[in-house]
């Protein structure tokens, strides 16, 4: 069977992807649907769209929603563009702790020698 290559266009987008078939009027969701197609669902909320999850007969009951940012995080962001403090990224290192500046004996090291 020959294909009409004239007749069919294929092209790919970074914004679309293979399974990303959500219609844009399609609102409510159910839960089988949403365990199914998960990664394309939480793909369309971190694009700015709200997925409302519904029961077996599609009544809502939950609201997958995008997480703004908090008030917080521009204020660290300005310190630390300003240089005053730097962002953690990543896994805490290894390093050893850091020895306490008090001479009194912690409380981890009393029960330590409690227990023989």
């Amino acid at each position: 069977m020959l294909l009409d290559r004239d007749a069919v266009a294929l092209t790919w987008s970074r914004e679309r992807r293979y399974g990303d078939y959500m219609k844009p009027g399609h609102t409510i969701v159910g839960v089988r649907e949403l365990r199914t197609r998960l990664s394309a669902y939480l793909r369309a909320v971190a694009q700015g769209r709200t997925i409302v999850i519904g029961d077996r007969r599609r009544r809502p009951i939950a609201r997958l929603v995008p997480v703004a940012r908090a008030a917080d995080d521009e204020v660290l962001d300005r310190l630390a563009a300003h240089g005053v403090l730097q962002r953690a990224v990543g896994k805490p290192s290894a390093k050893p702790r850091v020895a306490s500046r008090s001479r009194t004996r912690l409380v981890a090291d009393v029960v330590n020698e409690n227990r023989g």
